[in-house]
């Protein structure tokens, strides 16, 4: 029995040195958001056959942060999916750009609205803070 305790602990310590040892790559894939402007926003939210989900937002609210955190997630997992080459989740900073807010009407912060060329005018979504329910939304509208 000690002989047994004792081959473990060695292999324990054996496999603690080989992990010690490789270097720790932390890989964090970068955000795809684009930030829209009054020079790119019609070619993106109107274009054809673009599927753009908009996050009106600005950067003094605590929500607007979490929801800029939940975009970067966004555009990272929809780039993997079937509709990469059409999708775009964009974002619009309500500071930088009040005529953007102004024209499509936004009444807070943050609002989410989802266009595609079945709704040209958009859905909004008003769901969860939750990355898989977002994901869903779009594949629902899609």
């Amino acid at each position: 029995m000690q002989a047994l305790r004792l081959l473990v602990l060695c292999a324990l310590a054996l496999v603690m040195a080989l992990v010690a040892t490789q270097p720790i790559v932390a890989h964090k894939e970068a955000s795809r958001v684009v930030e829209l402007n009054s020079d790119n926003f019609e070619e993106y939210v109107h274009g054809p056959m673009k599927h753009t989900f908009v996050l009106y937002c600005v950067t003094w609210t605590r929500q607007c942060q979490t929801m800029r955190t939940l975009w970067d997630r966004l555009s990272i997992s929809q780039s993997s999916k079937e509709l990469r080459d059409v999708f775009t989740a964009g974002y619009v900073d309500g500071d930088k750009y009040p005529d953007i807010i102004e024209k499509m009407n936004v009444q807070g912060f943050p609002t989410s609205i989802f266009y595609t060329p079945i709704y040209p005018d958009g859905v909004e979504y008003d769901g969860s803070s939750e990355s898989y329910l977002i994901d869903s939304f779009v594949f629902q509208f899609s």
